[in-house]
């Protein structure tokens, strides 16, 4: 939640403070133009009326710059956070159980609830102000009693929303995790419509439908007692301010008074309305701040990483660099003997072979890890971000010759003795392949290679 509130976001409520002054003016100057009704001093506080409601936009433009500001300020933050915890984790991309619960959150929930926080705050401040600003202004002008029943109001509106805050947080959090598992359902449906197999696409369709009435159920279970919650707060502290207003109208002779709180009477009802909205915006608060909490859990370092790590069968993988063939018999062993081959800045590559499931890519990204920029990992099926690449229009080996244009042309950049390339012939065809290895080559004679290859292309770096 701290990560929401920056330079810019106190400026939009210094902004937003200004605003609410100037409403509450226009309610001062119109109640005083009722008092003095007949007098000559009428006429000025209508044009302070007026004044007053031109004014008012004037704040508002640099209040809604400042929130832009600050939401994309904030969203850096968040990302900061990310990368401090989890970059240069590749292993923890091949796991379907560390994706399946933090992806949804860092692709969608992320950038969403940073938005949706920012809004809460425009709008809870704004009524929050108004409320107050305009229960002063009527409260100078008419009766001390309705800064008495207001408090009363929001004593009563404050008391409820902290008596249901656990059940609104509970269901919100249930809410919002529904909404991350339809999100993370969605990858796998894009490319099972695009491929257009209709066992696929029909069992897609079957497992998600279930999601969406577990997500459709969630959310209306939320917003319902939500709006309960409101509609109960909201007819219990409007009672204090009907019963001051009735009082003073039927209690006072002057009519003066009378017609000033009669003219005041569209604050009062606007006021009762945006106490119905603080109500609401108490009871999503405690939804919000679940949000922010499970984007912050969601990046959060990894505490057993070894959980989340593919096994390795050491007996079953071996690495060829010329026309030597050697293994290793554990991890520290391997990093070892790549440390002394960067120590002495050899050049070239190694093959690591080794059958399916024998850990070869779990070595490949704990190597990674370890060597952190030293190394540079090109997984298998990547979706790095390569520039000017990721948005054209390539075939999958004029893919992989692209994003290996930009490691040869940006080698200075990337800085890595150590280039990891895992299965990069996968897919392509044997004449694909042989254009490909020309890069895999010019790459080697700068840096040290190790690869693996998918069988159909075993010869290919040999």
């Amino acid at each position: 939640m701290e990560k929401l509130f920056n330079i810019f976001s106190l400026f939009s409520i210094l902004f937003i403070i200004t605003e609410q002054m100037i409403v509450a003016s226009s309610t001062f100057f119109i109640i005083n133009m009722g008092l003095h009704l007949g007098d000559e001093s009428s006429i000025l506080w209508f044009l302070c009326f007026v004044v007053s409601l031109t004014l008012v936009f004037i704040p508002r433009i640099f209040k809604y710059r400042c929130l832009v500001k600050a939401r994309y300020r904030a969203f850096r933050h968040y990302l900061e956070m990310y990368e401090k915890n989890l970059y240069s984790h590749p292993y923890l991309k091949t796991s379907r159980k560390f994706c399946g619960q933090k992806q949804a959150y860092f692709q969608n929930q992320l950038w969403q609830t940073i938005s949706e926080s920012y809004v809460f705050l425009d709008d809870f401040v704004t009524t929050l102000l108004n409320v107050v600003f305009n229960v002063a202004a009527i409260s100078f002008t008419l009766s001390r009693g309705f800064l008495v029943s207001y408090f009363c109001s929001a004593f009563l509106t404050a008391a409820g929303a902290f008596l249901f805050r656990k059940r609104i947080r509970n269901r919100s959090m249930d809410a919002q995790e529904r909404q991350s598992f339809i999100q993370a359902a969605l990858f796998s449906g894009w490319d099972t419509m695009l491929t257009g197999n209709a066992y696929n696409w029909r069992a897609w369709k079957r497992a998600f439908e279930i999601k969406m009435k577990e997500g459709e159920c969630s959310e209306k279970e939320y917003y319902s007692f939500n709006s309960c919650v409101s509609f109960v707060l909201m007819a219990v502290s409007m009672l204090p301010v009907v019963f001051a207003a009735g009082r003073i109208l039927l209690s006072n002779g002057s009519g003066g008074i009378m017609l000033a709180t009669a003219v005041s009477l569209p604050r009062h009802v606007s006021n009762i309305q945006y106490m119905n909205f603080l109500v609401e915006d108490f009871t999503a608060f405690a939804g919000l701040t679940a949000k922010l909490r499970n984007i912050r859990t969601a990046a959060d370092a990894v505490k057993n990483p070894e959980g989340y790590q593919g096994k390795i069968n050491w007996q079953n993988i071996s690495f060829t660099k010329g026309d030597c063939t050697f293994s290793f018999s554990s991890m520290d062993e391997c990093i070892s003997y790549f440390e002394t081959l960067l120590c002495h800045e050899e050049k070239g590559r190694i093959v690591m072979k080794g059958e399916n499931g024998s850990g070869k890519t779990t070595v490949m990204m704990l190597l990674k890890e370890h060597f952190r920029e030293k190394a540079y990992l090109y997984p298998n099926h990547t979706n790095l971000f390569f520039k000017d690449v990721c948005n054209g229009e390539y075939s999958t080996g004029e893919k992989v010759r692209a994003d290996l244009s930009q490691l040869i042309e940006n080698e200075n950049e990337i800085g890595a003795s150590l280039y990891l390339f895992d299965e990069w012939n996968a897919n392509l065809d044997p004449v694909s392949q042989k254009k490909t290895d020309v890069f895999i080559e010019q790459i080697s004679r700068q840096s040290l290679v190790l690869e693996t290859l998918n069988k159909d292309g075993k010869d290919c770096a040999l």
